[in-house]
């Protein structure tokens, strides 16, 4: 969570002069209070102060930059890939890791989306792939 912090505040006066900027935060949804005060809801009982908490505190931090930001044209987004299969839930999620990367891709905009100095970012697949790579250490 601090570490969000720390680039938004290093990376804000950059996206300020772009003219396309946009941030994209990463999150879940064992980070919704609503969905967690649900006694109904499955998972209800494994909200704990580490991952859920965080991701809460992710949601609430991305809010903030949305207010402080909409007066400006930065996009602030917040996407949760799914209930990714990873080392972080022993491979018991419903959705490969290709499909948590490729959703937060699209969200980027990666195919059309530009880099703070001009140059294209790139395509969509490799882009995933980089991700994976990035996720399986």
């Amino acid at each position: 969570m601090f570490g969000v912090l720390a680039v938004y505040q290093v990376m804000l006066p950059l996206l300020r002069e772009s003219s396309d900027a946009r941030i994209v935060n990463v999150s879940s949804g064992v980070g919704s209070l609503t969905t967690n005060a649900d006694p109904a809801y499955s998972y209800h009982a494994f909200f704990g102060p580490i991952y859920p908490a965080s991701k809460t505190a992710l949601n609430a931090v991305t809010l903030a930059m949305v207010i402080e930001l909409e007066s400006t044209d930065i996009k602030v987004n917040l996407v949760s890939p799914g209930f990714t299969s990873t080392n972080l839930n022993g491979y018991a999620g419903t959705e490969s890791v290709e499909d948590g990367s490729r959703e937060v891709v699209r969200v980027f905009g990666a195919l059309e989306h530009r880099r703070l100095d001009g140059g294209l970012i790139g395509d969509v697949e490799r882009h995933i792939r980089a991700v994976i790579r990035g996720l399986r250490g």
